[in-house]
């Protein structure tokens, strides 16, 4: 049998819990934006989808996934998945966007702190910024109430799925934080995620006992922003995390303290215009907020 994962970053987490399920399975995990490459390569990969007796696909701007035409022909069975999006653990990531729309990357790739962002705009120094970092700010922002908007959010996204994911966010939460950032879920989230699409297949799992422990850990290597103290008692967990850079090929990366990854922000927000960090989500209420 092989199952096609088609889906954004989450594709290669989610095909190592299906192919750790059903290790007699040929699982081939194919990002969305592979298939914005080069000819040859999107011939390729849809030669590969369409070889597939399964294709696990995740919903994309609340309609079906725009697919190769040859694949919407041939692959035998679609089965739809939502992508795991979370961010009661780190309500301070945000993203912006230049005017041609493509990311503004820093010093953890495309994500960057609110806080950050409008201090920037209110003229503060980084030293003086990274003291903004603390409970009163949090609370001012709403940070503290994050988690439980989180979790409703959630819910009514994977219920248009038919999808209960409370007692799975129990068993998420009962082991800690189970995101390394918005968008990139621990192992853990994507193993229940390939065990739904095994449901979806009406397949049974080969190994049903598998755990987190025995599956690979695909978005280790992602920047991270921390679970601040602050933010995490109001999650019911322990902080954790830092500041980090991706982890490179060959296992380099930087670590920042608060002040230290201001300053990296600053100089990314230096190289365009003051119009499009004013358009970050959520931006303009925590300038607001710094400005006193």
């Amino acid at each position: 049998m092989q199952i096609g994962v088609l889906f954004n970053c989450q594709c290669r987490g989610i095909a190592a819990g299906l192919q750790a399920l059903l290790p007699s399975a040929e699982v081939i995990a194919v990002g969305r934006g592979e298939l914005l490459g080069p000819a040859e390569e999107r011939r390729r990969l849809t030669a590969a989808l369409n070889a597939c007796d399964h294709l696990v696909c995740n919903y994309v701007a609340g309609g079906r996934p725009k697919l190769p035409a040859a694949a919407q022909g041939t692959t035998r069975r679609m089965h739809f998945l939502p992508a795991l999006s979370f961010s009661g653990f780190h309500p301070d990531i945000v993203y912006v966007f230049r005017e041609d729309g493509t990311p503004l990357t820093g010093p953890t790739m495309d994500y960057h702190s609110r806080i950050a962002v409008a201090a920037y705009l209110a003229g503060m120094s980084a030293a003086e910024a990274a003291s903004l970092y603390n409970r009163l700010v949090f609370r001012r922002l709403g940070y503290l109430d994050w988690f439980g908007q989180a979790c409703t959010l959630l819910a009514e996204q994977w219920a248009r799925f038919d999808i209960d994911v409370a007692p799975l966010l129990e068993g998420w939460r009962a082991a800690g934080c189970f995101m390394y950032s918005v968008n990139h879920p621990k192992v853990a989230p994507l193993l229940d995620m390939a065990r739904l699409a095994c449901a979806l297949m009406e397949v049974e799992p080969e190994n049903p006992s598998v755990t987190a422990d025995d599956v690979e850990d695909t978005l280790k290597v992602f920047p991270t922003h921390p679970v601040f103290a602050d933010v995490a008692a109001a999650a019911g967990v322990a902080p954790e995390g830092i500041f980090r850079s991706a982890i490179n090929a060959n296992g380099d990366f930087r670590v920042f303290d608060t002040e230290a990854f201001v300053a990296a922000d600053y100089q990314a927000f230096a190289t365009v215009k003051r119009a499009v960090l004013y358009r970050g989500d959520g931006v303009g209420a925590a300038l607001e907020v710094v400005r006193g």
